[in-house]
């Protein structure tokens, strides 16, 4: 079995509740795997939560500037791309509501508001709802 590389084990470390707990020394890090770090959080679509992990443990002094700066810009992105599309989905889950259409949000839709306290934190590229079968007409 192959060792998985360091920036999955620094990723997990930071997504980790109690950063502290783990076995990767964070200060350690070097700035080539702290770019590689925010480029796996973009691939598995977790750069809000490794965002928030850093500050809460007080660990983002640690990220390079040019990488705390990329992941900090695409958090901001992320939020103001969330917020643009909750707006959107208010306004869908409103109109079927007016004709009686009952709507039940799923996934990230309904996680990021009630998991995760904030909508800026799931990162989503669709809403998905459900509506009953014989109302999709």
């Amino acid at each position: 079995m192959t060792p998985e590389p360091l920036s999955a084990r620094v990723l997990l470390a930071c997504l980790h509740r109690h950063p502290t707990d783990t076995e990767i020394d964070l200060d350690a890090v070097d700035d080539v795997t702290w770019a590689e770090v925010v480029r796996l959080a973009a691939v598995q679509r977790v750069r809000p939560q490794l965002h928030q992990g850093l500050i809460a443990s007080g660990r983002s002094r640690l990220v390079p500037p040019a990488a705390w700066d990329r992941l900090s810009s695409a958090c901001q992105a992320i939020a103001f791309k969330n917020l643009a599309a909750y707006a959107q989905l208010s306004r869908l889950i409103g109109a079927l509501q007016a004709d009686g259409i009952p709507v039940l949000l799923l996934k990230g839709a309904h996680l990021a508001p009630e998991v995760y306290g904030n909508l800026a934190q799931r990162e989503m590229l669709d809403f998905d709802v459900m509506v009953p079968l014989a109302r999709i007409a």
